[in-house]
This record gives structure tokens, C-alpha cells and sequence, in this order.
């Protein structure tokens, strides 16, 4: 955006310059030709001597060339300024226009019976703009980054998409100790919408924990990270998600009401 706005600083300058440098009046003459006899017959006649006569340059008196001469500064670092501001004005219109529009639904969930665990996710979709006086559809957003808030305690975010740290242990630990971004395109299928992670909780146990790719981790047992771990009630959270400085947030509840993996569920608030 900065370049945007210095290209169309400099264009204001150069349009001060041209207009305060060039003449107030470049060509006399240039009247609509007269329908007449006289007029026709020295066009037909004499057509070099009308068109001559008709336009030629300009001269201007003495007074008029010292007034041309003089360059008014305060008029020229006024117009520049006004150029800079309605350039700047512009681009940050059409960036508004085209900035991403997210928004956050409850995710999916997902289940194993043979481990007896429940995952639940938070949905993100990055809607197009469909208003008539919107020409542009809504940019990607690009590295995004998601930070999650569970009560007191908060933890980045894991998107589903990205690899998961498995294999040897030096794969586990290089991959789970990095975070990696996502980006979110415009909504046009299904497949175009992300989803993060946000606990996990196991068949007959009291707690559930927040999960991301630090749980991978060889020293937390079934994803059991106890950094983040809570009982049973009920919580406040909220999911922050960062795009190229633009900040997108939304407030959540989690329910942990029993030992039972089925009444462990969030909605957005």
C-alpha cells in the first residue's frame, strides 16, 4: 500500500508541475468558421493565409508574461498535498473493498472409537463480498496465524490441513516445535473453508485439553498435554486469527459436563 501511495504522490507533483508551467493560453484563434460568402471564398482562394490568420500563436504582453513567469509555490505544495490525499484516500477505499472477510463457525468433530477420544474444531471461511456497489471480490488471506484462549491460558492453533509431526522422533519434534500458516481463499466450495483444532478429550476421564502441534510431543501421552489441560464445567474462550497485520477474533464456549466424550462440544458465543 505504501508503494501505491508514493506512485500517486509523485503523479499529483508532476500534474502541479505540467500545469503551472505551461501557458494559460497556448493558441489564438480556434473559432467556429464562419458560414459565409467572405468566409468560403478565402478559404477556397487563400487557404494557407485564412488558416494563418485564423490560428496563430498567442503573444502575450509584458504584464502577462511576468505574472505567467512567477511560480506560486503555496499553490503548488497545496495541490500536491490535495493529490496526496485523494490518492491515499483511494487506495485505502479499494483495499477496504478488497480486504478478507472472516468468519468463524462451529467446526466438525471428530471421533474414535478404538482410542475413545473426541476432537472438536473451529470453522473458517473467508466469505466474497456480494454488495452492488463492491466491484472487487475479497482477497486471500494469507499467513494466517491463529491463536486460541481458553479461560487463563492460550496456545497457537493447529490447522487440520497442515502435516501432522508423526514418524521417527526428530520428524515428531522439528515439525511439532514450528507453526505453520495457512491461507483461506475465498469461499466458493466447501473445500475452501480451514479448521483449527481446539481440544481434545478421551472416554471416562474428567479433563479435556487444548490441542495444537506441541501435543505430538513424545512427553504428552495420547495428545495429553498438561500445559493446557481442564476439568469438567464449563469455559470461555476465544480463537484470534492474524492476516498480513489484520486481526479477526471470535468468542467461544466449551462444554465439559461429564466423563462422557458426548458431552464435550463448544458453540460460538
Amino acid at each position: 500500500m505504501r508503494t501505491k501511495v508514493l506512485f500517486l504522490f509523485v503523479i499529483a507533483i508532476v500534474i502541479c508541475f505540467t500545469s503551472f508551467f505551461l501557458p494559460k493560453e497556448v493558441f489564438a484563434g480556434g473559432a467556429s468558421l464562419v458560414n459565409g460568402n467572405k468566409t468560403n471564398e478565402a478559404i477556397s482562394t487563400q487557404p494557407t493565409k485564412y488558416i494563418n490568420e485564423q490560428y496563430k500563436p498567442a503573444t502575450l504582453n509584458q504584464s502577462q508574461q511576468s505574472k505567467s513567469g512567477g511560480l506560486n509555490w503555496q499553490e503548488l505544495l497545496l495541490g500536491a498535498f490535495i493529490g496526496w490525499i485523494l490518492g491515499f484516500l483511494s487506495v485505502w477505499v479499494v483495499d477496504k473493498l478488497k480486504e478478507p472477510k472472516l468468519v468463524f463457525e462451529v467446526g466438525s468433530i471428530s471421533e474414535d472409537n478404538t482410542n475413545k477420544w473426541r476432537f472438536i474444531h473451529i470453522k473458517i471461511k473467508n466469505l466474497k463480498r456480494k454488495h452492488w456497489y463492491n466491484p472487487f471480490t475479497s482477497s486471500p488471506a494469507f499467513a494466517c496465524k491463529a491463536i486460541v484462549k481458553i479461560e487463563d491460558k492460550s496456545f497457537i492453533g493447529r490447522w487440520t490441513s497442515k502435516e501432522q509431526p508423526i514418524g521417527n522422533i526428530s520428524n515428531i519434534v522439528n515439525v511439532a516445535l514450528v507453526h505453520p500458516r495457512e491461507d483461506i481463499y475465498p469461499y466458493t466450495v466447501a473445500q475452501e473453508a480451514v479448521e483449527l483444532a481446539v481440544g481434545i478429550k478421551y472416554e471416562n476421564e474428567d479433563e479435556f485439553y487444548g490441542f495444537n502441534n506441541e501435543s505430538y510431543l513424545p512427553v504428552h501421552s495420547g495428545f495429553r498435554n498438561n500445559t493446557y489441560q481442564f476439568g469438567q464445567g464449563e469455559f470461555d474462550g476465544e480463537i484470534i486469527v492474524s492476516t498480513l497485520g489484520q486481526l479477526y477474533s471470535q468468542k467461544f464456549k466449551i462444554h465439559n459436563k461429564s466423563q462422557k466424550r458426548q458431552d464435550f462440544w463448544l458453540e460460538l458465543q
